[in-house]
C-alpha cells in the first residue's frame, strides 16, 4: 500500500475534536483519534498475552533512588521533569496559598525554598519500576512482563504537532532471565513486530545507530546479524516533512540491568533482560499523517481492521 497523503493532518484532527491541545507536548484525545488508538494499544497487549506475560501496573512516579539507580541524571538531565510540595508546615501553605490564589497574577510556581527537596520525578519510561520491583531479588527464572503508563519527558514538538510530546503513552514488554533467552524473545518480538507494521501498512523502518537494516519492501530480510545490537527504533515516516519519527524501540540490556538492580538468576549470574515499547500517539499520528484525517478515504484493509 502507497500512502498517499502529504499534508499534516493536526489542523483537522484539531479542527473536528479529535486531537485537543492542553499545553505545548500536551495533548487530549476523544472520537475517532482515539479509537485507532485504542485498536493499536489492544494489538500490543494482545501480543504480549501471546506470551504469556505477566501484566503489571505501576505509578507514574519514580522516586528518587530509580533515578540515581540507573544515573538518568547525568545521562538524561533534559529530560527530567521532578515534582515537589510546599514545605510541610502551616505558615508555608499557608503563604503558599495566599500567593497562588486564582486573583493573582501568576503563570507559573516559584521553585524557592518554600518548596520541599524533589523526592520524585515523573517516569521518563516505562520498565524502570519493572527492573526496580525486582531488586536483590534470587533465582529469577526466565520471564516476560508487560506494563502501560503515561511517560513524562522535557520535550516537545518544534512544529506544535504529535509528532514529539512531554506526555505520550506507552505499553512495554520486557523479558528477564538467561542470555539465550533474552536474545530468542528479543527476536521473537522482533518478527511480530514487523508483521505488525505490515498489517498496519505503515510506511516504517527499524533502524539501529542510523543504519537501517530493513524496511517495508524487505521487512523479512535476515536480521540475525544485528541480534548484538543493543537498541533498534522503529521509525514511521512522515510525508508531509519528509522524516521519520519514532513510534517505539527495541532494547537489549544486557546484563545492565541485572547488575544496577542486583537481580539475579537461580545459576547466581547477573540476569539478562531487554524491553519494547510502543508509543500509540506518535504511532496513531503517523498513520493520519500517511493515510489523512478522513477515514473514509483510507484503503480498505487499512480501515475495516480499525472499526472504519
Amino acid at each position: 500500500i502507497t500512502p498517499p497523503y502529504h499534508d499534516n493532518p493536526q489542523t483537522a484532527l484539531e479542527a473536528r475534536g479529535d486531537v485537543m491541545k492542553i499545553a505545548a507536548g500536551c495533548y487530549g484525545l476523544q472520537g475517532n483519534f482515539l479509537q485507532v488508538c485504542k485498536n493499536y494499544q489492544a494489538q500490543v497487549m494482545a501480543l504480549a498475552q501471546k506470551y504469556s506475560a505477566i501484566e503489571q501496573e505501576f505509578p507514574p512516579l519514580w522516586p528518587i533512588e530509580l533515578f540515581k539507580s540507573i544515573n538518568y541524571f547525568s545521562d538524561y538531565p533534559h529530560q527530567v521533569i521532578l515534582t515537589t510540595t510546599p514545605q510541610e508546615n502551616h505558615a508555608t501553605r499557608a503563604q503558599f496559598a495566599a500567593d497562588y490564589h486564582k486573583n493573582q497574577s501568576f503563570e507559573r510556581i516559584e521553585m524557592n525554598s518554600a518548596m520541599e527537596p524533589a523526592a520524585f520525578g515523573l517516569a521518563p519510561m516505562v520498565c524502570g519500576c519493572c527492573y526496580f520491583t525486582l531488586r536483590n531479588r534470587r533465582g529469577v527464572t526466565n520471564t516476560i512482563y508487560t506494563t502501560y503508563n503515561k511517560v513524562f519527558r522535557n520535550e516537545r514538538s518544534t512544529i506544535d504537532s504529535l509528532d514529539r510530546l512531554t506526555v505520550f503513552s506507552v505499553r512495554d514488554i520486557v523479558f528477564v532471565g538467561d542470555s539465550d533467552f533474552v536474545l530468542q524473545t528479543r527476536q521473537q518480538l522482533i518478527d511480530d513486530l514487523c508483521a505488525l507494521l505490515q498489517q498496519w501498512g505503515i510506511e516504517s523502518k527499524i533502524e539501529t545507530a542510523n543504519d537501517p537494516f530493513f524496511s517495508n519492501d524487505a521487512i523479512y530480510k535476515n536480521i540475525y546479524q544485528y541480534k548484538h545490537r543493543t537498541k533498534y527504533e522503529l521509525l514511521a515516516r512522515l510525508p508531509f516533512c519528509d522524516r521519520y519519527i519514532a513510534i517505539g524501540s527495541i532494547n537489549l540490556h544486557q546484563e545492565y540491568s541485572g547488575k544496577t538492580f542486583d537481580i539475579q538468576t537461580p545459576e547466581g549470574h547477573h540476569a539478562h533482560s531487554g524491553c519494547i515499547g510502543v508509543g500509540f500517539e506518535r504511532l496513531t499520528y503517523a498513520l493520519y499523517s500517511q493515510y489523512g484525517p478522513d477515514e473514509r478515504q483510507w484503503p480498505a484493509e487499512i480501515a475495516r481492521p480499525l472499526g472504519f
